[in-house]
């Protein structure tokens, strides 16, 4: 696994690093996909996480410590739905903790609510690290992200959308249009 560029999990996929003290990715490398990592996750400088294949929840039962690294997330029309299929989301089961600049890119699948925040983590434990390490990014021009301050929402680090989605409507010039 050290040597692995991209590692992808299906949804059924269980990869236990727990034996090993946790799994460390490195530089260049990707893990992405809806699977579950049975222990401790690091990430350092230049790592990629894409929670899902497409949307989807990617679950680490143990601690996640994220250094440096940027997250793929997509988001679709309803925020309160915390995963669940709506959302990529990525789901620690214990100790959250944020070294460095993270940052999370943003692709709306759909016309995005601007008044609830989006759960992009989820943690029950404790968080170290705070809002100077992260931070949000999207090359789509309608909607402008930010982070809330992981202070104000324990066990979540959530995402403020503004914009105004595009609503198309068509108007055909026959009666049957």
């Amino acid at each position: 696994i050290p040597n692995t560029p991209s590692i992808t999990m299906s949804p059924a996929t269980r990869l236990d690093v727990s034996g090993l003290g946790g799994l460390t990715l490195g530089g260049g490398q990707t893990l992405a996909g809806s699977g579950s990592v049975l222990g401790n996750l690091s990430t350092r400088t230049g790592t990629t996480l894409i929670p899902g294949n497409s949307i989807g929840t990617l679950t680490i039962s143990g601690n996640l410590a994220m250094n440096n690294t940027t997250s793929q997330f997509e988001l679709g029309t309803d925020p309160t739905q915390i995963g669940n299929g709506v959302n990529d989301l990525v789901a620690v089961g214990q100790n959250l903790t944020l070294g460095g600049l993270n940052t999370f890119k943003i692709n709306p699948v759909g016309a995005l609510d601007t008044t609830t925040p989006y759960t992009l983590i989820t943690y029950p434990g404790v968080l170290t690290g705070g809002s100077a390490n992260v931070t949000a990014s999207s090359t789509n021009p309608r909607y402008t992200f930010s982070m809330v301050d992981p202070a104000t929402t324990p066990g979540a680090i959530k995402l403020s959308v503004s914009g105004i989605p595009v609503t198309l409507t068509w108007q055909g010039g026959q009666a049957d249009n």
